[in-house]
């Protein structure tokens, strides 16, 4: 049965067709500029080379001694510490986004926690950080820690950056491997921090500051390029079955992206959550206050329950043209995962377009048949 792995619900998911091989410019151009400087330890010995000229493999040189010199390191986090005493090789990956991190700094993982299995041939390696690996990780059961499959992949670190893991679990896992946590609170640790954390964890802090570098750019172009953003008010929901909303909370990652594009969080949005979501019934949808609501609706079945609803059509951003069903279940990945490579993948694949529709209050909801 297909499902999505979203924050902790299991849902079924169906979307409609994807083409796979769509990599657009910018986020295929920052994937390639970091692998440059995430697998420079890779290339072969130097030949001799003019002293006050330094060649690329002499910069090369001094990457892998700087990588060396990185440990060991202590990475902190909420639910334990992690000593790396040396550069990883194997990685593991648990939760969301690290995988993404760590394959764009050169490190693609061994094991990757399986996040959907109805996004065809992406389930865990997807379409923003697929170039960066020359094998298939393994895929780790969704629904629970699979200790033992870890331990068989002998993994150097298990990265848990963006994950639900407890003090319990991580200590467990740190029993195989050095297992690197979340900062904050589970689930939501920003972008910028997580490619921070994930760099640190594998000694490549240069690289990742390239790559939130890079990513910074987009947003700030796609910001420059769509001033209709500026101060517009918005609030994210996830609609499972079209009998709710689930409203994210603004700590989540998606509204430091909204945010980083010009928009302000709506008024009504839970300013935080001991959850990733905060249910809202059908009797209060009228109450959300926003210019653009933002929906992913995890199947057509659950979007046109809740588009049929009398509530839903009175909510202030489905009336004036601002509300951005978002379906293909990619994208919407690529943007509640929220990472230095999905994030610009889902600026090129459809993300900027519905945004800039809602802000000029050009969509209105589907067909309810």
């Amino acid at each position: 049965m297909p499902i999505t792995r979203h924050l902790g619900l299991t849902t079924k998911l169906m979307s409609p067709p994807y083409h796979p091989n769509h990599i657009t410019n910018v986020s295929a151009s920052i994937l390639a500029a970091v692998l440059v400087l995430g697998m420079a330890s890779c290339t072969s010995s130097p030949p001799e080379e003019d002293p006050d000229h330094p060649s690329a493999s002499s910069t090369t040189d001094a990457a892998v001694a700087a990588e060396a010199a990185a440990f060991p390191v202590t990475v902190t986090s909420s639910v334990g510490s992690a000593t790396i005493t040396g550069q990883p090789r194997r990685v593991v990956t648990l939760g969301w986004g690290s995988s993404d991190v760590a394959a764009a700094l050169g490190v693609p993982p061994v094991g990757i926690q399986e996040i959907s299995d109805d996004t065809g041939d992406y389930r865990a390696v997807f379409p923003w950080n697929k170039n960066a690996f020359a094998e298939t990780p393994e895929l780790l059961n969704p629904d629970e820690i699979p200790y033992e499959a870890i331990a068989a992949l002998h993994p150097d670190v298990i990265l848990a950056v963006s994950s639900g893991i407890t003090t319990e679990e991580h200590a467990r896992l740190t029993e195989i491997a050095p297992t690197v946590g979340y900062p904050g609170r589970p689930w939501q640790t920003g972008w910028e921090d997580l490619t921070r954390r994930v760099g640190t964890a594998l000694g490549r802090s240069e690289a990742a500051e390239s790559l939130i570098n890079a990513t910074d750019r987009a947003l700030s172009e796609t910001a420059r390029d769509h001033p209709e953003f500026a101060g517009r008010t918005v609030t994210f929901a996830v609609n499972t079955d079209g009998t709710r909303l689930r409203e994210i909370p603004a700590t989540d990652a998606r509204y430091a992206v909204l945010r980083r594009l010009g928009f302000a969080t709506s008024p009504t949005t839970p300013c935080s959550s001991p959850s990733f979501h905060v249910p809202r019934g059908l009797e209060t949808l009228t109450d959300i206050d926003a210019d653009i609501l933002v929906v992913w609706h995890l199947s057509d079945r659950a979007r046109q329950t809740l588009e049929a609803q009398p509530t839903f059509a009175e909510i202030p951003a489905v009336t004036s043209g601002g509300y951005l069903p978002v379906t293909d279940p990619l994208l919407g990945l690529a943007v509640s995962t929220a990472t230095a490579t999905s994030v610009p993948w889902a600026l090129d694949n459809g993300y900027v377009d519905g945004l800039a529709d809602a802000a000029e209050g050009r969509t209105v909801p589907g067909p309810r048949d």
